[in-house]
């Protein structure tokens, strides 16, 4: 698994899933079910929850690394 699927809660734009790049580090320990700190626009980190993860991305999506897991 190369991507963790994360839910994120936006004001405006409601709760929807975006596509993240797992760093190697967190492979090993990464969950569905985790809160996570994700880098979002300029809103900088902001709270999702992992629900899924892919081992592939469409060519024209370039993902963002999670930046922590908050346990």
């Amino acid at each position: 698994m190369k991507y963790a699927l994360v839910l994120v809660n936006i004001t405006g734009l409601g709760v929807k899933t975006f596509s993240y790049s797992i760093p190697d580090e967190m492979k090993d320990i990464i969950k569905i079910g985790q809160p996570v700190l994700v880098p979002f626009g300029a809103r900088g980190l902001v709270n999702a929850f992992v629900v899924g993860f892919s081992d592939y991305l469409p060519e024209n999506i370039k993902a963002k690394k999670v930046s922590k897991i908050l346990d």
